[in-house]
């Protein structure tokens, strides 16, 4: 865009400490002792493992963000540090979803950003369609001088809408603006099997019809299985891949004959690389998926359990890229006309 970019580096105390082991508070406010002892259990089983993977995000972040200098946690230390830009843009994943991160988060509602600095937000997720009446006042307030305004889902508009928002954008997840030739640059293939494979990527603990549907299909095509899970959850598995980090996730959807997901990120990584893969859905925060799998014609890639017919058609990617083409150029229009009052064809 011919704009010197940075990411400001902040990482808060609500989301850190989610994912910080050995946390005793963690334990102690667990629902109950047995809780607190198996969270601590698995933190101990899986040390090593998270360690090597932190790693592995922290080497990717270092050679592939720019990153500002200082690390933020808190909004009272950014107040008195934070530099001056031009325009800041805030997103996307869960960044306006309470649950996550532990009530409004001034942050990122860009509350310590006053004019002239744009305030942009691109992508952001809010995790529901409805909003509480006191979020609802709060949401309305901190995001009235937002120069412009998109959201990631179709739910997250009808939510701002509820708060007397009128013009949100709905936008791409911001992974999807990069082509395949963009992403398998900083792809790293340490990983990869030399031999076919079925990949697995799930989220959100056990999900019984995924497990289901990948044993079937690994018998069906005889294809062995890799998962980035620490534990055996399938019955052909070949690889266990818990350490790997950005460029070795990359990697592994690359070169996968074949994807089954029941993630956002795996959904769109999938698309984004040509991949053949099937969607499991889950109990709860599928709508991204289902909005992304609409846009691009995609929707029978869901697997709704056995009494489904399995779709085993190989995926029309010049079909599938035409439609996210258009998806995309209408999201970077909306960045360019966001930041610099003009679009780009």
């Amino acid at each position: 865009m011919g704009v010197y970019s940075i990411i400001i580096d902040y990482q808060p105390n609500s989301v850190y400490l989610q994912y910080k082991k050995f946390n005793l508070k963690k334990y102690f406010t667990a629902a109950n002792i047995r809780q607190g002892l198996q969270l601590l259990v698995s933190d101990l089983i899986y040390a090593m493992p998270n360690a090597k993977g932190n790693a592995a995000f922290s080497r990717f972040k270092k050679e592939y963000m720019l990153l500002t200098k200082e690390l933020y946690r808190t909004s009272a230390q950014m107040k008195t540090q934070i530099p001056w830009f031009d325009a800041v843009i805030v997103g996307s994943d869960q960044v306006w979803n309470t649950e996550i991160t532990g009530g409004v988060d001034p942050i990122y509602m860009l509350e310590n950003f006053h004019a002239p600095t744009k305030k942009i937000s691109y992508a952001a997720s809010l995790g529901s369609e409805h909003l509480p009446l006191e979020l609802r006042r709060d949401y309305s307030r901190l995001l009235a001088d937002f120069s412009a305004i998109s959201v990631r889902e179709e739910s997250g508009c009808a939510a701002l809408i509820e708060c007397g928002i009128n013009k949100v954008k709905v936008v791409l997840d911001p992974t999807l603006l990069l082509k395949k030739e963009d992403w398998i640059k900083v792809e790293n293939r340490r990983m990869v099997p030399q031999e076919p494979y079925l990949l697995v990527y799930m989220v959100y603990g056990e999900n019984r019809e995924l497990i289901d549907l990948v044993n079937m299909l690994s018998e069906k095509t005889r294809l062995k299985i890799v998962t980035f899970q620490g534990r055996k959850n399938f019955k052909n598995e070949c690889k266990h891949c818990p350490t790997a980090g950005p460029a070795d996730f990359i990697a592994l959807f690359d070169s996968a004959s074949l994807v089954v997901t029941n993630s956002f990120h795996g959904t769109a990584f999938s698309i984004t690389l040509e991949k053949e893969f099937y969607v499991c859905l889950n109990s709860q925060r599928n709508d991204r998926m289902v909005s992304l799998l609409d846009k691009v014609g995609l929707s029978r890639r869901i697997w709704k359990g056995a009494y489904q017919e399995l779709d085993i058609d190989t995926i029309d990617y010049i079909g599938v890229g035409k439609a996210l083409s258009q998806e995309r150029e209408q999201s970077l229009n909306y960045l360019y006309n966001s930041i610099f009052g003009y679009t780009v064809k």
